[in-house]
């Protein structure tokens, strides 16, 4: 119990410590905070779940002391709680029927769908406190514009055709779903290297699945996704949910096609150039490669490109540790 205790402490204020971190304004230091739910997730997966749960608490309680409660607020409802909600669906399994010792772990997909859901929820979250803080969505868009235009026109001498009000609108616009797709990214990204850590020190309770097989998005996420799109069309707040919500799935789809391309490349000789060649052009051209990719993982939704290996899909209800 101790020794937990001890853990939750040092993984929260690790987390807490990648929260601040950004602070300093370097580009180094901005690298580093997308790891900032790592540490928990480590503890989630190696640990338990009252593990991480307790380095959610103790990361931020120390940020509310060192800085101010509502960032420790933001910490634990924006990255501690996801992180410890993920780690503990990773570990939930049942047993594959009644007696059976075998086990049937929580599905991949069902994971990748509690990402984008997470990230979505926690971006329109803090938004709308933003939003409620200020007033009204009408006068959060009108204050953030007059905050943004003088430092957009310091930048840039001019913006053919529009104004720097214009400008700054549009960069106002795009920062939720921007915040939503780079959240699907970030928790993706820890959830998966801290199953890789956890599967070294030999203390993942789970078996290691291949992703390129199984990584895909439930069959829930098309109507969802059609459904943010059209929200786009409309004008105001729900403009803002839509292109939130559809940001999150289509980065995932993007993860998705990414993970067929692995897949159906397996075997071949040229293997490392085109998966070399995908990523380069992801760095250098995005977001294009990413639409490209999306659409991809759209396509395998409907025509599937690859194998999967055979599971049960029905959600198990009790995590292992």
């Amino acid at each position: 119990m101790a020794q937990r205790i001890f853990i939750a402490l040092g993984a929260g204020l690790a987390a807490a410590l990648l929260f601040i971190i950004p602070m300093k304004g370097t580009v180094l230091a901005m690298i580093i905070a997308v790891l900032s739910t790592l540490p928990i997730m480590i503890a989630g997966l190696g640990f338990g779940q009252a593990t991480a749960f307790g380095a959610t608490l103790a990361g931020a309680i120390g940020i509310s002391l060192y800085l101010h409660p509502i960032f420790g607020g933001v910490f634990a409802l924006s990255l501690g709680l996801p992180a410890w909600w993920l780690s503990r669906m990773a570990v939930m399994c049942r047993p594959a029927s009644e007696g059976s010792t075998d086990l049937v772990w929580y599905p991949v997909e069902r994971l990748l769908g509690w990402v984008v859901t997470l990230s979505a929820a926690t971006t329109l979250m803090l938004i709308g406190m933003a939003i409620i803080r200020i007033g009204s969505y009408d006068e959060f868009v009108s204050l953030l514009t007059q905050r943004l235009s003088p430092a957009l026109e310091a930048m840039f001498s001019n913006f053919p055709g529009y104004t720097s009000d214009e400008v700054a609108r549009l960069v106002i616009a795009s920062m939720p779903p921007v915040m939503a797709g780079w959240g699907v990214v970030t928790l993706a990204l820890n959830l998966w290297l801290a199953g890789r850590i956890v599967l070294i020190s030999q203390l993942l309770t789970r078996p290691w699945e291949s992703l390129p097989e199984n990584l895909r998005l439930p069959a829930i996420a098309r109507p969802v996704l059609a459904g943010a799109l059209a929200a786009c069309l409309i004008e105001g707040p729900v403009r803002l949910i839509g292109m939130t919500v559809a940001a999150s799935i289509m980065v995932a789809y993007a993860f998705q096609g990414l993970a067929a391309t692995h897949s159906i490349t397996r075997g071949s000789a040229a293997r490392l150039p085109i998966l070399m060649g995908v990523y380069f052009s992801i760095l250098v051209l995005l977001p294009w490669p990413l639409i490209i990719a999306a659409i991809a993982g759209l396509i395998d939704t409907v025509w599937p490109l690859r194998q999967t290996s055979a599971s049960n899909r029905n959600p198990p209800t009790n995590p292992t540790n």
